[in-house]
């Protein structure tokens, strides 16, 4: 009897439907990535393509121009005052420090692992995510020190091909605000290809004729209907007709503007994934359902995934498998996090019961540690990278194992139409402060628009005496001294007494609709029969998952 293979047993089960992206999703993201690996394995002969990232004494420093406080004043910002600040600038001696953003850092991301990079703000993340991901840019003040290498090839020699390899997704969501959810996703996956690429189907040939047609049947639905499976992977079915916005076009809510930052870069065959504080605007559910995806990934492609987080949650630090904390530019721990808290309690270093992992590494090396010491400990963040440069784990991990663009459009690149620039500025800058000035001048409100009404001579008094006690016509002090017989007279209040008047806000059976993009006919509720109430002297906190409506109740 024939022994059966991994892809009889799948068979066995309910067969995953191609056509549609619904009908890949139908059990689930880590199935349709099951089903799509064993066939491609099946018809490569060998496992799928892995990519392994080491760096050794990676040192970056940049010389910082630091500004001379004892020279800056808050002036009103005229024509006068910028020059001025502007010729002291330029004459005055520039004080340059050179600032160590990494220092000595040394480590491994491994394929099929998950690694999580943690570190207070500053500490240097995004730059070792930028280098590695071949995105950071090198300037005459930047010195880079160390040696980066994938698969054992050097950085250098893979710098123009990087971006193939290595996707990262920025912490700032850069969008075209005027194209909806699907359209980005679309777009993107248009500049990678649309589909499966003709040299990746080329090597599916090395099984026999069966698993090669059904190789190539599973990769070209899975790429054919790619953004429909990212948007429901990331929970965008709702808003996909939505434009994304940004900060002068209302689009949708920042959770989910986050989470199409992150589907952009989801596209073609990367074998590392770099994600920079992807958990921005996000609650803990939606975090865990991107982190489980990546996991999926990870483990079923081989891919080698690294996210960057600032406080994940005890459920999202188990997706983990390594974690790499970062303070000062300085490695305090690279390794497995199981392993992490025998690290840091062999140090000195209890985490307490109630007392998340992630939150416990953060306060390290800060004022915060102290309820975590016991016995002596160290302080200073060069005293932890040298307590784990001396551990077991670090020996462990330390084994082997813009001109083109703007021609295009007609825009001269001359430096000198810099200067033609500022001083069309400070040429409209005149011209429309002599305007304003002008207007201000001659232009003013002689009295307030009142409704006049036809009365009767003998109810004229009446009629018209409440009238001007109630409603007495404003006339500004240049008004009154047109006329010589009248004069202005301003009352002022010498009583120091405030007056706070309380306000309640009550909310009752609000509903809020705009017109559907796909049928105008119809209408989308955002808000349904919202009650509620705000008390003085309260404070009311205002609470929902991404795109429950805050932003929407607030406005």
């Amino acid at each position: 009897m024939a022994s059966s293979t991994p892809i009889d047993a799948e068979e066995e089960q309910d067969p995953i439907a191609y056509g549609s992206g619904e009908s890949l999703m139908a059990r689930g993201e880590n199935e349709l990535h099951k089903h799509v690996a064993l066939r491609v394995e099946a018809a490569l002969g060998r496992s799928l393509p892995q990519v392994e990232v080491r760096f050794e004494n990676v040192c970056i420093s940049a010389d910082i121009v630091m500004k001379d406080t004892t020279q800056t004043q808050i002036e009103i910002p005229t024509i006068a005052n910028v020059i001025k600040m502007g010729v002291l600038q330029i004459s005055s001696k520039k004080h340059v420090v050179k600032k160590q953003i990494l220092r000595d850092v040394s480590g491994v991301f491994k394929p099929k692992t998950m690694t999580l990079i943690l570190g207070q703000p500053g500490s240097g993340k995004s730059t070792l995510m930028k280098l590695l991901s071949g995105r950071f840019s090198a300037r005459k003040s930047i010195v880079l020190e160390g040696e980066v290498v994938y698969n054992g090839i050097p950085r250098h020699t893979l710098l123009t091909r990087l971006p193939q390899i290595v996707s990262y997704v920025a912490q700032d969501d850069n969008h075209l605000p005027t194209l909806s959810v699907k359209e980005t996703l679309e777009f993107a996956h248009a500049c990678n290809g649309g589909g499966l690429l003709k040299r990746d189907e080329e090597h599916l040939r090395h099984g026999d004729m069966a698993e090669n047609q059904a190789a190539l049947n599973a990769a070209h639905d899975m790429y054919k209907h790619y953004p429909d499976i990212i948007i429901r992977q990331l929970g965008l079915e709702k808003c996909q007709s939505t434009a994304v916005g940004d900060a002068m076009l209302r689009g949708v809510s920042g959770g989910e503007r986050k989470r199409v930052t992150t589907g952009e870069m989801a596209f073609g065959n990367k074998f590392v994934m770099m994600m920079d504080e992807i958990s921005t605007g996000l609650d803990s559910a939606s975090t865990f359902d991107i982190v489980s995806t990546q996991r999926s990934l990870a483990k079923t492609f081989g891919k080698t995934v690294v996210i960057s987080l600032l406080q994940p949650s005890p459920e999202v630090f188990s997706l983990f498998d390594n974690v790499l904390l970062l303070n000062d530019g300085y490695v305090m721990y690279h390794g497995p996090c199981n392993e992490v808290l025998g690290y840091f309690e062999k140090l000195g270093f209890k985490c307490p019961p109630d007392r998340d992992v992630a939150d416990f590494l953060m306060d390290l090396s800060t004022s915060k540690q102290r309820p975590y010491e016991v016995g002596a400990v160290p302080r200073m963040v060069v005293e932890f990278a040298d307590a784990f440069k001396k551990s077991d784990i670090h020996k462990q991990y330390g084994m082997q194992m813009g001109e083109y663009m703007l021609s295009v459009y007609g825009v001269p690149t001359e430096k000198y139409w810099l200067w033609y620039g500022i001083g069309f500025l400070v040429a409209s800058y005149v011209v429309f402060m002599m305007l304003s000035c002008l207007v201000l001048e001659y232009w003013r409100y002689e009295s307030l628009e009142n409704i006049s009404f036809d009365v009767e001579d003998g109810d004229a008094d009446k009629i018209v005496a409440p009238a001007t006690d109630n409603y007495t016509p404003i006339k500004t002090p240049k008004v009154c001294t047109l006329n010589r017989e009248e004069r202005a007279t301003i009352s002022v209040a010498h009583s120091g007494e405030k007056n706070f008047v309380p306000v309640t806000l009550t909310l009752k059976d609000l509903w809020y609709s705009v017109p559907d993009p796909l049928n105008p006919k119809q209408t989308i509720d955002l808000l349904k029969g919202i009650s509620g109430f705000a008390l003085p002297g309260t404070i009311t906190a205002l609470m929902g998952s991404s795109g429950a409506g805050k932003t929407t109740l607030m406005d």
